[in-house]
């Protein structure tokens, strides 16, 4: 789920409860044009993520031009990149993976 002027998405998984399963840290990018001024808003990105299920993975890509990035689990903050080089994984074991540009990055897991 995520918000207006969202700061990311929380994964949720329900099995006869729910069980948070890690943190998206991603936004949609929006600008705005309010009287004299032009505005950015980060805006929840959810309506444009697609889940495809694979195995025992849940897999999740961004049917969008690019995304707004808090964090790559690199020290890289507040970045515009291209939708299409980020994915995450959800696995059993591994919990949330943030794939950027091929590569895997765990994101570390909720507390």
């Amino acid at each position: 789920f995520g918000e207006r002027e969202s700061w990311g998405q929380k994964v949720m998984w329900y099995d006869g409860g729910f069980h948070d399963r890690g943190f998206m840290h991603l936004a949609l990018e929006e600008w705005t044009a309010p009287p004299d001024s032009v505005r950015r808003k980060r805006t929840n990105v959810a309506p444009h993520m697609r889940m495809h299920a694979r195995g025992d993975t849940t897999e999740f890509t961004f049917a969008c031009d690019s995304l707004y990035m808090y964090d790559d689990a690199r020290g890289g903050y507040d970045l515009v990149v291209p939708a299409g080089d980020v994915r995450y994984t959800l696995h059993p074991d591994k919990g949330l993976v943030l794939w950027l540009r091929g590569e895997p990055r765990p994101v570390p897991d909720p507390a």
